[in-house]
């Protein structure tokens, strides 16, 4: 985090601002911005006035975008990903995989090019049935029974609006802290990405046995915020002074 801090510092006395170094001093007096709405957070009894809970600050795109993937409606869909800094966990997709197989289940693996071609042809032998670098992630998710991931807010979330239920296998980073968030809202399991194979195929099936109905009133929490239109008009509305934010965003 050494990096990180010094760029703090030195941005905060470009601005005119007091020299600060760490994340906590950088929380606005004037509004601070979350993507999580306070149903999938722990219980927060002291929190400003000026914070604003907006969902996912994401693109909605008006496309209608078909499934590039033939499916057997007869077997689950499982999609699983790492994002991009963890797309290259072969072992940890080998489990998957064979889980997977365990439960006749469909995977398509999303490694963010993290793999080789000869890696994603090992999945296929594993259990994997699809196994691609990218994929419209919003989509994929409005047809998968489970989402395995690491726990990265932006996927959780997507998952939460496509009311897909969630393992967790948290990595690194805040992930174990969204995994928890996972478990503690009702909108998936979290576990240990050490799990062997049977037991990750206990954890899918425990997810695709059950049903998990705080995944659509976290879904119609969501919808409700306003997402990126909402906080870009929190953000112009505790600015007086357009001039100022030209001004600062052009240095």
């Amino acid at each position: 985090m050494k990096p990180l801090r010094k760029v703090i510092a030195r941005q905060s006395v470009a601005l005119g601002l007091p020299v600060r170094e760490k994340l906590h001093e950088c929380l606005s007096p004037l509004a601070q911005i979350s993507q999580t709405v306070l149903e999938f957070d722990f219980p927060r009894p002291n929190l400003p006035p000026w914070f604003h809970e907006v969902g996912p600050l994401r693109r909605v795109s008006d496309e209608t975008n078909h499934l590039p993937y033939t499916l057997d409606n007869s077997r689950p869909f499982v999609v699983a990903t790492f994002g991009s800094q963890h797309g290259n966990r072969m072992n940890l997709f080998k489990r998957i995989a064979q889980a997977c197989k365990m439960l006749d289940a469909q995977l398509l693996v999303v490694h963010c090019g993290g793999l080789s071609h000869r890696q994603s042809d090992q999945l296929l032998r594993h259990g994997a049935t699809w196994v691609t670098d990218f994929a419209d992630q919003a989509m994929v998710l409005q047809y998968a029974d489970v989402l395995v991931t690491h726990g990265d807010l932006d996927i959780v979330l997507e998952a939460v609006v496509a009311e897909t239920p969630i393992l967790a296998l948290p990595i690194a980073a805040d992930q174990p802290g969204v995994a928890a968030r996972v478990a503690y809202s009702g909108s998936g399991v979290h576990a240990s990405r050490h799990s062997s194979s049977r037991d990750l195929a206990e954890h899918l099936r425990h997810l695709l046995e059950n049903q998990w109905p705080e995944l659509e009133n976290l879904a119609d929490a969501i919808h409700l915020m306003g997402g990126t239109e909402r906080a870009a008009d929190i953000v112009e509305s505790v600015i007086p002074d357009r001039s100022k934010l030209y001004l600062v965003s052009s240095r």
